[in-house]
């Protein structure tokens, strides 16, 4: 995996966290190239070979991929966990991938670089009424990790012009998250996962792009049938 597969990489102390774009893998046609999910009927040899490149552009022993289901389900995993279907990771283990998939919702990260605790979550208008960003800070002050001293990264999501649903959907994340609502019939769905998270006082870095405005990414509303690009988080072993 190249330079040229990922949209962003970020360093905090011992801990990556690194978005990937849509180049430098092997899938092919509407997938292509480096979609990294294995549920929307993609070749699943090059999807086995894209989750290498990217376990490797890690520097990580092995990868956990959350299967998201829209909801609100967090998981505590180490190198030896079955991933069930849930919306959230969090680990402890050091060389251990967390993964999270999207072609448009919100992907996030959270680091503790002190504890070195970290978690990965997939949030989309579904995500906000159930509350996800909430149940993975829960998980991981549970397992000690403090909001004070950790940093939030977002990746990139579908902004709130280009993100038109239901009045209905609107009205259920008013609700919850009134930040997110930029009108009628428009959702800001990073501006709806921040008010979730600022109340806990993380350093939130949100990496700003687009999905349905950037080639370089994939996105549900602008291709219908598409790949799944990735925010990965890792705890490297230090040298100490």
């Amino acid at each position: 995996m190249s330079n040229q597969s990922f949209f962003a990489e970020r360093r905090y102390g011992d801990v990556s966290v690194v978005v990937t774009n849509r180049f430098g893998g092997y899938s092919n046609g509407p997938f292509s190239q480096l979609n990294l999910a294995d549920h929307l009927g993609d070749n699943l040899i090059a999807v086995t070979r894209n989750r290498e490149l990217l376990c490797e552009f890690l520097d990580a022993d092995s990868l956990k991929v959350l299967a998201a289901t829209h909801g609100a389900e967090v998981q505590f995993v180490d190198p030896n966990t079955t991933v069930q279907p849930g919306d959230g990771l969090v680990s402890k283990s050091a060389n251990l991938g967390l993964v999270a998939l999207a072609a448009d919702c919100a992907t996030i990260a959270l680091i503790d670089p002190v504890a070195q605790i970290i978690a990965a979550g997939h949030c989309g208008w579904q995500g906000l009424v159930a509350q996800l960003p909430k149940s993975l800070v829960n998980e991981f002050t549970r397992q000690g990790g403090i909001p004070s001293r950790s940093i939030a990264v977002l990746g990139p999501t579908i902004c709130g012009k280009c993100y038109e649903v239901s009045g209905d959907r609107v009205a259920l994340v008013s609700e919850v998250n009134p930040s997110a609502v930029i009108d009628k019939t428009h959702l800001d769905i990073a501006a709806g996962v921040k008010e979730q998270l600022s109340q806990y006082g993380f350093e939130i870095e949100q990496i700003s792009a687009c999905t349905a405005e950037s080639d370089s990414l994939f996105s549900y509303r602008r291709d219908g049938i598409t790949g799944r690009h990735a925010l990965a988080v890792v705890i490297h072993q230090s040298d100490n």
